[in-house]
């Protein structure tokens, strides 16, 4: 079973529609397999905010490993977090915003919406992963009813 997550991210490679592999820091207990939902917060990007890609965990992290340093400073609670190689393997045409998952009921009491967003990586449960996909899907589906209508989103 995997383990889900949430990372905020604020580089421009990751939000970048060509880019496939990226990485990210988790957890040491994280798994090959894994699921992190990829959300950029508004101040990174005003036009380009809220969840917009799914990856995979295609690499185990490593206690000791030089990319590590690229997650130094980050972890909250005296979690560490470590490198790891993930796919993006879906980007969301409609991005799940902040406000979306904020007016849910189920992800209202999450620590990721209560903490505002504030970190770079949230485990989720797995009803609040499925939750997320679930309004994607509902946003996606109508804002392809709104172009079929002609009609703006």
């Amino acid at each position: 079973m995997p383990k889900f997550y949430l990372g905020v991210v604020t580089h421009k490679e990751a939000r970048d529609v060509k880019t496939t592999e990226y990485f990210w820091c988790l957890p040491l207990d994280a798994s090959i397999g894994d699921v992190v939902l990829l959300y950029c917060p508004r101040v990174a990007s005003d036009t380009k905010h809220g969840v917009f890609a799914e990856a995979v965990v295609t690499s185990e992290p490593k206690r000791v490993c030089d990319l590590n340093r690229y997650c130094s400073g980050y972890g909250a609670y005296g979690v560490k977090y470590f490198h790891v190689k993930i796919d993006i393997v879906r980007r969301f045409e409609a991005h799940i915003l902040a406000a979306d998952m904020k007016n849910d009921r189920l992800l209202s009491t999450s620590a990721v919406i209560r903490k505002n967003f504030q970190g770079t990586t949230f485990e989720l449960e797995e009803p609040q992963y499925k939750r997320i996909l679930v309004i994607g899907s509902r946003k996606a589906e109508r804002a392809n009813e709104s172009r079929i209508a002609g009609k703006p989103e």
